[in-house]
């Protein structure tokens, strides 16, 4: 929905309107900061506040303000900073005037460049990258720090009562408006994507109406509308009676308005009772396990049970709240009949551990019922951690080396028996997960992953996807060598000379490397299109599963549109991310995911290799909306800015609030992706986070490590159980994937032939001549060069199209024609040479000469003829030379090349 409403307001833009504008400064600004500024992608990410339930209100505050607000807005913002930052370079400008007057100099100061003197003069030259004073210079500030030891300048007392006001006079001017200051900056970092919501929300709204559709996030908006502000027995009358249990699981992942809503069902559920038997409401979940707070899940509902988070201010969740509580039990489960004694052991102890190094009072809430034990029988369990290192701490290094080693574990697992689909590798974002699949496909193991098994992710695919390109733009160079780069992978040629390619006709060059002249895939249907390029471009031995799945997909499209291969191409640019190869359950396959998918599963083996992405200094990028507070500009009483550390208030609270949300999501990955094994835990910990400020997994687990087995980066491997591969279970036989892999059909469109003369495919009527002839002209248009026949004769006869006797005639006659010097030479290394190239006349009439030979202000055109001379021989080639001299050639020759019998050449005047 948010690419359709993008389209329909981006194609809409006019010049001169406010809206264009208003994006081109956008752009531009982009530019300044020396961004990434792909408009299109930007405003996507703007786009997606309107479907996030925390943010909708108030982005839809917004509407009211108009472009025009807007543009006056920013002008106040920018006025406010510039006020400022004329009031620091005067107070700068002043610094430099005593400094002149009394002879200062900057070895005169205390640490010199890092003093008050470097402060002072970075303001006077208008550079505020830091325009509060540091600790050092506030301390030199305060105590009157202004020279160094052994300094004694003349009427020195007088320039530190200079210097004293001076920063006093600094001190008051940044206490005043710095805030202000960085807040505004945080505002207009972010004004133009704000500006421009309201615009989104108008077009998704105008889409929804023509489609009569309803995003989901809107629904439950709808929902919660109703709920708030009508009466409950009215809105819930025929649908609550229908239910009197219900099941809530996952419950840690609700969101507060899901939530919401579902309370007045259950309210009236546990309100009422039938025949005497009581309603019940069963709400299952684990706050450890919460990890989709991306997606609006809310842990602290569930921790706040029996009472309602955040609830809103009405009599109505006074009585739900009430009935909750009154019919609240709560229950632990604390039997683990999923993982051996020992995975469970490790879990209790390590996180355990964690928690209390951590010392922060809601995650002590949150992990309060860790504890778990195991029933009698399930004894075992084994867990192996290494440390992965390089000599220079190189993150690339320690990811192959990690990789590496995850491979090699794996593999030794399948040897000794353990069933590949019972191993999971997880990791914590799809680019991993594509790396640790390449490396297991590199090793032959066979593996299945959302990422590692995109239709898109095929060489073959892209091949094809790219041959498709190069037919839908002809004219693009770029295709052709994209189409032959890809070509060479798949068939493993050594060495891409592309030369001839850059001087070949795009007739020529499909023939030479797609296999048939364009006309042979412009007259097919699309499906029928790309099943003949697999057949002509991939050879047998590659054809595979995700070949098949591409196939399907072209099905789909051709199915609801039909705007040849270019509409297949945007279409597929745009889906191509979400078609995935189906694989039955029960494929003999490692397992490949992210830990977020991995929620709710279980594996025999766990393997993660790549505990050792550190994150970067401070957190990702979070935005949050606050009142900016400025009196001046009373039209935004709300902005969406960037959370950073080091700004005033609100931001700061935001941005520490967030933080210790994010070292729980952190933690409750570690969790959910230790709690997944049932028999073995396999880690790969890097030691580049040990002094790492931000607590990212790794160095949660360590921190773990640390305390319950005194285990750190130098013992190298920790090893918890006994290796004990009686754990394995014997099965049955399973399918292994390659079972999957389709064979493709032959095609028919080589063997029936429809609308050319039936003299031509008759071997009853055809004539020799005639045949000789078409076959003539389909070789020597492959021939640019007289050392290209031997190469044209040899993949011909590999295909089938001559025989090695039709060979040898043709290789004697072409041996005929170059002992001809006259003809020889039209075979001659040129500057360009087109063959069966396309002359478009005004009027739709097209001429396709044989060979045209282009030089400086000059041309040759030749075509070859069989049977006996004739007048109109030599009235088609004159036509082929005016039609060149129509192009502006000056000079132009033509000659007529007959093949039957000895070669002869005849000038046309």
């Amino acid at each position: 929905m948010i690419d359709e409403a993008l389209s329909l307001m981006l194609d809409n833009l006019k010049d001169g309107e406010k809206l264009t504008g208003l994006l081109v400064s956008f752009i531009e600004k982009k530019v300044e900061q020396e961004e990434r500024y792909g408009i299109y992608s930007s405003l996507k990410n703007t786009g997606s506040v309107l479907f996030n339930e925390s943010e909708y209100e108030k982005a839809l505050s917004l509407n009211s303000i108009t472009i025009d607000d807007f543009q006056l807005i920013i002008k106040k913002l920018y006025l406010i900073r510039q006020r400022f930052e004329l009031q620091l370079v005067e107070l700068g400008e002043r610094f430099i005037i005593i400094t002149k007057r009394y002879g200062l100099q900057e070895e005169h100061a205390p640490y010199k460049s890092s003093s008050y003197f470097g402060y002072f003069s970075r303001l006077a030259r208008g550079d505020f990258k830091t325009i509060r004073p540091g600790t050092r210079v506030s301390d030199q500030f305060l105590n009157g720090k202004w020279f160094s030891a052994k300094v004694a300048l003349p009427q020195q007392d007088e320039l530190a009562d200079q210097l004293t006001q001076l920063s006093n006079d600094l001190l008051q001017v940044v206490e005043r408006h710095a805030n202000a200051y960085d807040i505004s900056g945080l505002v207009l970092d972010q004004i133009f994507e704000t500006a421009v919501l309201a615009h989104i929300s108008t077009a998704i709204q105008r889409i929804s109406k023509e489609k009569n559709q309803v995003h989901l996030s809107e629904f439950n908006r709808k929902i919660s509308s109703v709920v708030l502000n009508e009466p409950v027995p009215f809105v819930y009358s025929r649908v609550g009676v229908k239910y009197r249990h219900f099941l809530l699981d996952e419950f840690q992942d609700t969101s507060l308005i899901q939530w919401q809503n579902l309370l007045p069902l259950v309210h009236n559920a546990l309100s009422t009772a039938e025949f005497g038997r009581p309603s019940t409401c069963l709400v299952v979940g684990d706050e450890k396990q919460s990890i989709y707070r991306w997606r609006g899940g809310e842990v602290e509902q569930f921790h706040a049970l029996p009472n309602v988070y955040k609830r809103p201010d009405l009599p109505w969740f006074d009585e739900a709240e009430s009935q909750l509580s009154d019919a609240y039990l709560a229950k632990a489960l604390t039997v683990n009949y999923r993982s051996l004694s020992r995975i469970v052991d490790f879990n209790n102890t390590v996180f355990r551990s964690i928690v209390k190094s951590l010392s922060d009072e809601k995650i002590s809430g949150f992990y309060s019922d860790l504890e778990q034990q195991t029933p009698n029988g399930r004894e075992g369990g084994y867990i192996r951690i290494e440390v992965t290192t390089s000599e220079d701490s190189n993150v690339s290094e320690l990811r192959k080396d990690a990789t590496d080693k995850a491979v090699e574990s794996i593999k030794v697992m399948l040897e000794s028996g353990w069933q590949a689909n019972r191993i999971a590798v997880l990791c914590r974002t799809n680019s991993e997960c594509s790396m640790i699949s390449a490396g297991l496909y590199e090793s032959s193991i066979p593996v299945m992953s959302t990422e590692s098994l995109l239709v898109s992710s095929s060489q073959e695919v892209s091949c094809i996807v790219s041959a498709l390109y190069l037919l839908a733009y002809p004219g693009e160079e770029i295709y052709k060598a994209s189409y032959l780069i890809l070509k060479s992978i798949i068939h493993s040629a050594e060495g891409l000379n592309t030369d001839d390619s850059q001087i070949e006709s795009f007739s020529l060059f499909c023939y030479n490397h797609l296999g048939r002249y364009p006309d042979g895939y412009y007259s097919l249907p699309l499906y029928d299109l790309v099943e003949q390029l697999i057949r002509d471009v991939i050879p047998l031995s590659a054809y595979n599963v995700y070949l098949q799945f591409f196939l399907d997909a072209v099905l789909e499209y051709q199915k609801s549109d039909n705007e040849g291969i270019a509409g297949f191409l945007a279409w597929w640019d745009k889906t191509s991310k979400t078609k995935s190869v189906y694989v039955p359950d029960g494929a003999d396959a490692v397992q490949v995911m992210t830990i977020h998918k991995a929620k709710g599963l279980d594996f025999d083996v766990i393997v993660m290799p790549y505990l050792l992405s550190q994150r970067k200094s401070g957190m990702k990028s979070t935005y949050d909306w606050i009142n900016p507070g400025f009196p001046e500009i009373e039209e935004l009483q709300t902005a969406r800015v960037k959370l950073k550390d080091g700004m005033p208030e609100p931001i700061q609270s935001l941005y520490q609030e967030e933080s210790e949300k994010l070292l729980l999501d952190d933690l409750n990955l570690l969790y959910v992706a230790l709690t997944r094994a049932c028999k073995r835990i396999i880690l790969f910990v890097s030691s580049t986070e040990a002094n790492s400020s931000s607590k990212g997994m790794a160095e949660l687990l360590r921190m773990g490590l640390q305390d319950a087995f005194q285990f750190s980066d130098e013992n190298g491997v920790f090893e918890y159980g006994e290796d004990n591969l009686k754990l394995i279970e014997k099965v049955g036989i399973v399918e292994p994937i390659s079972a999957m892999t389709p064979a493709m059909q032959p095609g028919w469109h080589d063997r029936v032939v429809i609308g050319r003369p039936s003299i031509v495919r008759s071997a009853e009527k055809a004539s020799k001549a005639v045949e000789e002839g078409l076959m003539i002209h389909d070789l020597f248009a492959s021939v640019l060069h007289a050392n290209d026949l031997e190469i044209v004769l040899e993949r011909e006869l590999k295909r089938g199209v001559v025989t090695q006797e039709k060979a040898d005639y043709f290789r004697g006659l072409f041996t005929e024609m170059m002992g001809n010097h006259e003809i020889a030479s039209l075979f001659e290394n040129q500057e360009r040479i087109l063959t069966e190239a396309t002359l478009l006349l005004p009027g739709g009439v097209r001429l396709r000469p044989d060979r045209v030979i282009l030089g400086d202000n000059k041309a040759i055109v030749v075509d070859y003829k069989s049977g006996e001379p004739h007048e109109e021989h030599h009235e088609q080639v004159r036509k082929y030379k005016d039609a060149l001299k129509q192009t502006g050639i000056p000079v132009v020759d033509g000659y007529l090349l007959y093949l039957s019998g000895s070669p002869i050449l005849v000038e046309v005047i």
